[in-house]
């Protein structure tokens, strides 16, 4: 049985992203106003729309993604190519991470907080080491606007989506492109991806509204998820620990 717990007035009237805390206290959002807005005072249900921890200006272009590295720390991408690492107990940059030629559309940290990895409408993905606070990789391969990235649960390898309508593995050790994914009936942008917690499978949201689900050992396409409604895609998958899969659908257009 479904149930609305409670609802919040967001101030950016297109939402790109939203991220829980790891403690689950805080909310932070963001979308084209270019402002990242962490929410205090959410608890079992109860909001007090008043009530912010932070509100985050220093981004030049929309705010496309957001992960929580720590209680304290929050990483961003946006559309003004670069990243920020933000310290939320001071509402103020703590660096920004500068390297695409173009909007960064999506980012994945790692479980160890000691990277991160990002793609950009450039073509290419870029890792990223927190510690010496620059890029460390760069990866080719696609031949359009890269729209998500997903990291391994072992940190050691990652998967992007491309408007290219292929993805693809990476490995972080080798730097080198390990598999691509494809299908023939996958004929639309790839709009975001998620690797199941083993890591074995690979689910893809696209906007033919399909998901299509890979085996990332073999290659190999194992089913394709047919929305009910037509005129939809799929923005964002959500993989479950029984491989079963969730996803977030928005309106065309």
């Amino acid at each position: 049985e479904q149930a609305k717990l409670c609802s919040l007035a967001l101030i950016s009237n297109w939402v790109l992203a939203l991220a829980w805390s790891p403690s689950g206290r805080w909310l932070a959002s963001s979308g084209l106003e270019n402002v990242i807005t962490v929410h205090s005072g959410i608890e079992q249900g109860h909001v007090d729309k008043t009530s912010f921890q932070a509100r985050l200006f220093e981004h030049d272009g929309y705010v496309s993604d957001l992960k929580w590295l720590s209680n304290d720390q929050l990483l961003s991408s946006s559309g003004d190519s670069t990243c920020i690492l933000w310290d939320v107990q001071t509402n103020a940059h703590v660096h920004v991470f500068e390297g695409h030629e173009g909007d960064v559309s999506s980012l994945a940290a790692a479980r160890n907080q000691s990277l991160f990895v990002t793609g950009s409408v450039d073509k290419t993905c870029r890792v990223w080491d927190l510690r010496q606070r620059r890029s460390v990789q760069v990866h080719h391969g696609h031949d359009a606007d890269v729209n998500s990235v997903d990291l391994f649960s072992d940190d050691r390898a990652f998967v992007s989506g491309s408007d290219d309508k292929t993805c693809r593995l990476f490995d972080l050790r080798s730097w080198n492109e390990l598999a691509k994914f494809e299908h023939d009936r996958l004929n639309d942008s790839i709009t975001s991806v998620k690797l199941s917690s083993s890591g074995r499978m690979l689910f893809v949201g696209c906007k033919d509204s399909r998901i299509y689900c890979f085996d990332t050992l073999k290659s190999l396409p194992v089913s394709i998820f047919v929305a009910a409604r037509e005129q939809r895609r799929v923005s964002c998958p959500l993989s479950r620990r029984n491989s079963t899969c969730l996803s977030r659908r928005r309106l065309r257009g």
